[in-house]
């Protein structure tokens, strides 16, 4: 578990982390031609550090993703 750590503390932890959404964050890793892993991290981006910024862009990748993996579209409220 990264815990409440510093962001640079927790790479190395993030780095080796099976589930591919939270190793994004340091790396995108390449897995085969055409997989649902190569075809999402084509979506994503890593992040050196962990600020005001980054934290705003992963939240309008993932945002974007989930639009298109599911299909909806925004609605004003």
């Amino acid at each position: 578990m990264a815990s409440n750590d510093f962001y640079t503390a927790k790479q190395t932890k993030y780095r080796k982390c099976n589930n591919n959404l939270t190793r994004s964050l340091i790396e995108l890793t390449t897995v085969g031609q055409n997989t649902s892993i190569s075809r999402i991290n084509k979506k994503l981006a890593s992040f050196d550090t962990w600020d005001a910024s980054s934290i705003g862009t992963r939240h309008v990748l993932l945002m974007d993703l989930a639009q298109d993996i599911w299909k909806t579209t925004l609605i004003d409220v």
